[in-house]
């Protein structure tokens, strides 16, 4: 029986481990679900974990996406989990890049691999194993193209061929929008690192680049609308009970004099005179887009000018125990992923107004999880803009009155 409130297992094979991409749901190399994945079996190791954290997403706007983490530690008294245990049960197959999946209630968590085994000896026959995983970013950032010149094509279809290139062949699921802004044929030098390259595309669109809780590549075009659930965070009854709720009302995200450019010609420049005549001048740099055209990119500097002119009070992370939710709230929490979208609410016993809603967008979702304890924190951002730069544009404009999804 486990000790903690999710399900943890490990991939293991006595004759090796799969090199380069991990991979799910591949016709070649296994199917998600089965009990086999390119000659690996899936072993419940549940009853064995003391503890689980998972950190996914990013924690500040206008920042990349991060490679998702887990660390699992677990009792390894009877060495199961020793390398040099001969009699282990798994011998010889603890290993670096063993495959790792993490869920709860039959949903995913994390899914990656062990990037590198500790172990604690101890003299009262305690020993404690920890396994430190790491998502498919890891393997990309560790990935470089040979030289070669892009076609003039969508963003979707940009990441596609990337990943699909020979020198990256790129093995696990994926699920790539189309996108809206065009790139243009520029010449990619050699060793150009694939995950840096992958965020130039990922900035040039405006969009979001990130690994899925089940092991997929996302890549979300700017106004996609991802079709999750809008599920409901309140402190008053109307939502899901959080336990904490943070915000943000500082400099950090004051932008006021935004410099784009890409290969397509001359830098762009978007800037409000107004918010520099009042806050000084604060510049954002973005030297490294791939668009086509200098418009595609005096559109994005002015889409981020009007986003971030001027200070808000941005709710930027929430809180909730998981443990002690009904099923149904917890089926709710488990769905969300990186790139959804959420209600967040606070109420006030004093002061007008007396409640405040922001309609925020999840960038990264964090697992702590103990016995009788599974805190889930969410690193949001706030998307509500009622003035955008280019009202009713196919590629800036708005999906509706009140939010500006970019």
């Amino acid at each position: 029986m486990s000790l903690i409130d999710c399900k943890v297992e490990l991939g293991l094979s006595v004759t090796g481990v799969v090199t380069g991409n991990f991979v799910l749901d591949s016709a070649s190399l296994g199917i998600l679900g089965t009990s086999e994945l390119s000659g690996l079996e899936w072993y419940d190791v549940s009853s064995f974990v003391q503890g689980v954290q998972i950190r996914r997403g990013r924690s500040r706007q206008l920042d990349y996406y991060q490679g998702g983490t887990a660390s699992i530690s677990f009792k390894n008294a009877d060495r199961r989990f020793d390398p040099l245990n001969t009699s282990s049960p798994y011998y010889p197959a603890i290993k670096p890049r063993n495959l790792v999946r993490i869920s709860s209630r039959n949903k995913y968590l994390f899914t990656g691999f062990v990037s590198d085994w500790d172990f604690e000896y101890d003299i009262a026959n305690q020993d404690i194993g920890t396994a430190y995983c790491s998502d498919a970013f890891s393997i990309l950032a560790n990935q470089v193209l040979t030289a070669f010149t892009s076609s003039e094509e969508l963003t979707g279809t940009r990441a596609d061929t990337i990943l699909n290139r020979s020198e990256v062949a790129y093995r696990g699921g994926r699920q790539i929008s189309a996108g809206l802004s065009t790139l243009g044929s520029f010449a990619v030098s050699a060793d150009t690192n694939v995950l840096n390259y992958l965020r130039q595309i990922e900035r040039s669109e405006l969009g979001s680049l990130f690994i899925a809780a089940n092991g997929n590549i996302v890549f979300r075009e700017r106004s996609e609308f991802p079709g999750n659930t809008i599920v409901s965070f309140a402190d008053d009854g109307s939502g899901i009970k959080y336990q904490s709720l943070d915000n943000q009302f500082g400099d950090e995200l004051l932008f006021n004099y935004v410099r784009a450019q890409s290969p397509a010609g001359a830098e762009q420049v978007a800037s409000d005179s107004v918010s520099i005549n009042e806050f000084q001048i604060s510049q954002l740099v973005w030297d490294n887009l791939l668009n086509s055209s200098t418009t595609e990119v005096s559109n994005i500097a002015n889409v981020v000018l009007a986003q971030y002119n001027r200070w808000k009070v941005r709710f930027t992370g929430l809180s909730v125990q998981f443990v002690g939710l009904s099923e149904t709230d917890q089926d709710l929490i488990l769905d969300l992923d990186l790139a959804d979208f959420i209600d967040v609410k606070k109420t006030f016993s004093v002061g007008s107004p007396a409640s405040v809603t922001q309609k925020s967008f999840i960038s990264g979702i964090n697992h702590d999880i103990r016995p009788s304890s599974h805190v889930v924190t969410f690193a949001i951002e706030n998307r509500q803009y009622t003035n955008g730069l280019i009202l009713g544009d196919s590629s800036f404009g708005l999906l509706d009155s009140d939010v500006l999804y970019f």
